[in-house]
């Protein structure tokens, strides 16, 4: 039997990056991140799925209840964050591709990432019905009455994040955008093909 051994060295520090060392064409850093977008967006809508999932079958065990009801927190919080970056990314894309619609939840991922992400001092003024907001949890209650941040609304056809973001419904539009990224892409990649060799 022949056993021959192989062995690894380290010859320095290995680097994973998402910025190149070139400044790449404007409309394809567009495209590249509006599916950089979409896919974390799935990534974390399924993370939110299953966490909720663990949540409700998890035992009488108060911490370990405590732990799961934190993971889920965590996963709705993530989502509205890659929500807002994904809005933005679109927003940014359209400048460069007219047939690109901004969705129609970005005022509310806007205001929701905000909303999560400052939530020491936002937090507890959603705590109490009738206390006065400020900055940006005034303009979402104007905007959206009916919103409740920091929650997941379960309904028979959706869930909603913060009570105000179909979630379902946005994933499925953003399959349709996915497809005309890509489509976009091709394009771009076979026109530049083509005038290499023309």
């Amino acid at each position: 039997m022949n056993n021959k051994r192989v062995r690894l060295r380290s010859v320095g520090l290995v680097t994973r990056s998402t910025v190149g060392d070139e400044v790449p064409d404007p409309r394809e850093e567009s495209l590249s991140d509006i599916l950089h977008w979409i896919w974390s967006w799935r990534v974390q809508v399924g993370r939110l799925r299953e966490s909720t999932k663990q949540e409700l079958r998890s035992g009488s065990d108060a911490l370990e209840q405590r732990k799961f009801f934190s993971k889920t927190s965590l996963d709705e919080h993530i989502l509205a964050v890659v929500g807002w970056n994904l809005a933005r990314a679109i927003r940014r894309a359209a400048t460069h591709f007219a047939q690109l619609l901004i969705p129609k939840d970005e005022d509310a991922l806007c205001l929701l990432r905000h909303l999560y992400e400052h939530w020491d001092e936002q937090r507890p003024s959603f705590q109490k019905k009738d206390s006065p907001k400020e900055r940006t949890g005034e303009k979402f209650v104007k905007r959206f009455p009916e919103g409740k941040p920091w929650s997941v609304t379960y309904t028979a056809d959706d869930w909603l994040l913060g009570g105000v973001v179909p979630i379902a419904a946005l994933t499925r539009e953003l399959d349709a955008l996915e497809i005309k990224a890509l489509d976009f892409e091709r394009e771009r990649k076979g026109r530049r093909s083509s005038r290499s060799r023309g």
